[in-house]
């Protein structure tokens, strides 16, 4: 007999794979990322496709990996290329991150308030607090982490996490 279970987190990558499957990642409430797969979810008539979109707050009901029912709960809409970059950049410093279980629901509820952020507050300060926020779930304390530029923080993530995402680099490319 199967055993499910029920997850909810935010897709934080996806991969579309031939007959219409696809692969996601997860960010879940507790701080896990899980890997699922998505059998023909493109030809699917009974499930949400848009729950399996990057960005999209979801609940998922799974069997060894296999997601069979999924229900979109909220998508963050973003207005312009700059706030769809922002996101993009904070997914990927999750992406990059060698460590995925993070333990803390604190990363996930980070990312979500960072995500509802995007476009609200000021850039430079999302993003800063977004990663404070992953560097102090991993322990990792620097004097004056308040005051410290997104340069300083990128460094202190590379130095500890080996996490390499350069902000400006990132930005420019994706003009």
């Amino acid at each position: 007999m199967k055993q499910y279970k029920r997850v909810t987190g935010i897709v934080i990558s996806k991969k579309d794979l031939f007959n219409g499957d696809r692969s996601i990642s997860v960010l879940t409430e507790t701080g896990f990322i899980l890997n699922l797969y998505a059998k023909g979810i493109a030809k699917s008539l009974n499930r949400e496709i848009i729950s399996f979109d990057i960005c999209s707050v979801s609940e998922f009901l799974y069997s060894n990996s296999i997601v069979t029912k999924s229900s979109l709960i909220k998508t963050f809409k973003f207005k312009n290329i700059k706030e769809y970059r922002q996101a993009f950049y904070m997914l990927k410093i999750i992406n990059s991150i060698k460590y995925y279980d993070f333990h803390s629901k604190s990363i996930f509820l980070s990312l979500q308030n960072s995500l509802l952020s995007t476009g609200k507050n000021e850039e430079k300060s999302i993003i800063s607090q977004f990663i404070i926020s992953i560097l102090e779930s991993h322990g990792i304390m620097m004097d004056n982490l308040k005051k410290a530029t997104i340069r300083e923080l990128e460094r202190h993530m590379f130095d500890h996490l080996d996490v390499y995402v350069n902000y400006e680099t990132f930005m420019n490319y994706l003009s």
